[in-house]
């Protein structure tokens, strides 16, 4: 480029565009020592750049009940500590968005996969639960049974809690069943070992006695899978399996 300046213009061509304030010189310095270079910046469809309140109705009608728009808060996170370059995420920009109102265009909502544990809350009732398995009983005219195991049942864990002044387990219960977040248990066994229980909490049942008994409260939770695990922490079911237990499957390449 030797001592001479170039102005580049970046635009895109769209109507409604506005013109950025060109970049300053310094941050483009060239190999000759001279004048940077200059960029001018059109911004595609923008009509407010920043530092404008949506909620005002003025001007360009930006937000009102014939022009509905949403407003959005963006908020970046990094693990970087406070003295490493904290002045370089202000200068964090969004590239760019993409309006889903087209009629080819379908928003998508994801279901955070994590469990909650419920080991940490206080139960006063016993835990309940069923394997069962799916069988084929074949009787012949003797009493004589065929039995063939063909699969396995999912089922209920049942369990419940005492309702107590100053404590949030109902609560946190309630909120568990009306939202169905997804939730986990530990049973512990007498030889050390646990058997993990996945799934949702579908119903919850009250109990308020007479007299100065304190309330209870009852939860039934559909179990979706589960795992045993040894006193080590290591798994010693064959990964998820259901609660009526696993059942060889053909494997297929």
């Amino acid at each position: 480029m030797g001592s001479a300046t170039a102005a580049v213009a970046v635009t895109n061509a769209v109507v409604g565009s506005v013109t950025d304030s060109p970049v300053a010189n310094s941050q483009y310095p060239n190999g000759g020592g001279a004048n940077g270079h200059s960029v001018s910046v059109t911004t595609q469809g923008v009509n407010r750049i920043t530092g404008f309140d949506y909620f005002d109705d003025d001007g360009g009608q930006i937000w009102n009940e014939d022009n509905t728009k949403f407003g959005m808060m963006f908020l970046i996170k990094t693990d970087g500590g406070a003295g490493s370059k904290p002045d370089s995420y202000g200068f964090t920009d969004i590239l760019n968005t993409w309006p889903c109102s087209n009629a080819h265009s379908a928003i998508v909502d994801l279901i955070d996969p994590m469990h909650v544990s419920l080991n940490s809350f206080a139960i006063t009732q016993s835990i309940n639960y069923t394997h069962k398995g799916k069988h084929q009983i074949v009787e012949d005219r003797l009493g004589k049974s065929d039995i063939r195991k063909i699969g396995a049942s999912g089922g209920i864990l049942s369990f419940g809690g005492i309702d107590l002044a100053g404590d949030t387990v109902r609560d946190k219960f309630y909120e568990f069943q009306t939202k169905a977040t997804p939730v986990y248990i530990d049973v512990s066994h007498e030889d050390s070992t646990k058997s993990r229980f996945f799934g949702v909490i579908t119903s919850m049942s009250r109990d308020h006695p007479t007299g100065k008994v304190k309330p209870k409260f009852g939860v039934q939770m559909q179990i979706s899978h589960m795992i045993t695990i040894n006193s080590s922490g290591n798994i010693t079911s064959d990964g998820y399996i259901s609660l009526g237990g696993s059942i060889d499957e053909p494997k297929y390449v």
